[in-house]
Parts: structure tokens; sequence; C-alpha cells
């Protein structure tokens, strides 16, 4: 039998002007139900970014049309790599709703590996979107993918658990959009 409705978390860096718009199509999707799990408010609290020496508060309606859920963020540094989102409770609200998929920006932040570790857990199937260059590697070298190798990626569709070649992790590359409701592209 089909589910109705697909349980999808996102979990996003923070609200991000050129992404609204795609939280708020995949919302009004009628498949879908869709949480947007934020791991910081920069961008709509309004923070000076040191490496832009600006500030960060977009103009636009960031958090219109869609349900999201800001997650504690205890990193008092907002703008460093690796450690600028630690969020702790993320693994808990993640394993607790049971999702079908869970979306995941990224694999630089602690909060990235914890959704990681979140989504494998749980066994919901694994969308994960990043930014970057593989650097002569092909996508299946790349260190994110090997981790991610598990069954569970696969389990949200009835024929992938009987296949063998639909258990091995499948990435592709794609183009990313913007919010062409704005006629960004």
């Amino acid at each position: 039998m089909r589910k109705e409705r697909h349980e999808i978390a996102v979990v996003a860096p923070h609200p991000i002007q050129y992404q609204a718009g795609l939280w708020r199509g995949m919302a009004r999707h009628p498949r879908f139900c869709v949480d947007v799990l934020f791991l910081d408010r920069v961008g709509v609290d309004g923070a000076i970014d040191p490496t832009l020496n600006a500030p960060m508060k977009w103009d636009v309606p960031l958090l219109d049309g869609y349900e999201s859920e800001f997650i504690r963020n205890l990193s008092p540094f907002r703008f460093s790599p690796v450690i600028n989102r630690v969020n702790p409770g993320l693994y808990k609200r993640l394993c607790a709703r049971h999702y079908d998929a869970i979306l995941v920006h990224g694999y630089l932040t602690f909060s990235n590996w914890i959704a990681l570790l979140a989504a494998k857990r749980s066994g919901a199937l694994l969308v994960y979107r990043g930014e970057g260059s593989l650097r002569g590697r092909t996508l299946h070298d790349s260190p994110i993918v090997n981790f991610l190798k598990y069954p569970s990626m696969a389990s949200s569709s009835a024929n992938a658990t009987s296949s063998p070649a639909a258990r091995r992790t499948t990435g592709s590359t794609t183009c990313n959009a913007v919010d062409r409701e704005r006629g960004s592209s």
C-alpha cells in the first residue's frame, strides 16, 4: 500500500533567502509533510558576518509558507567552521518523529553529523545535499558517501530492499536552484 504523505525533515543551517522558496514549494506538495529544522537564527535575528564584515538579515520573508523550528545551538562560535552549529537536541528530535526522509545540507558541522547519525539510526531515507568540488575524486570515493553506505538509504522504496544494486549508496550531481518566485535564477 502506498503511503499518502511522506514525513520529511529538512536540516538547514539557518534561514536563507535562496532556499525559502524551495521549502514553501515542498510544503505545498500534497504528498509531503515538511518540517524545516534550522540549526541557527543567523539571517533572522541579524548578526554581523565577520567573513563579509556585513550584517546578515534578509529583507524578504524567510519563514512563511512552511513549518519550521529552531533547534537550540549551543556553540558560541557562530561563524567558525565545524563548531559553528552544535545542536545536541537535533538527534532526539529527528529520531522521535520517525521521518520517512531526512534532507541534510553538508557535512562540515558537528550538527550535520548528528543529523547523519540520526538518519542512519532511525532508518530514514537520507537525502544529502552538498556544495563543493570533488577535487578529482569520484562521488563514490568521498568520505561522506563511504560513511553513509547502509541499507536504510533505500528503505523507503518497496523495490529497493529486494535489489542488491539499489542497496548500494548512489548519488548524482545536480544543478542547484534558487527562489524562482522572486525572479532569481
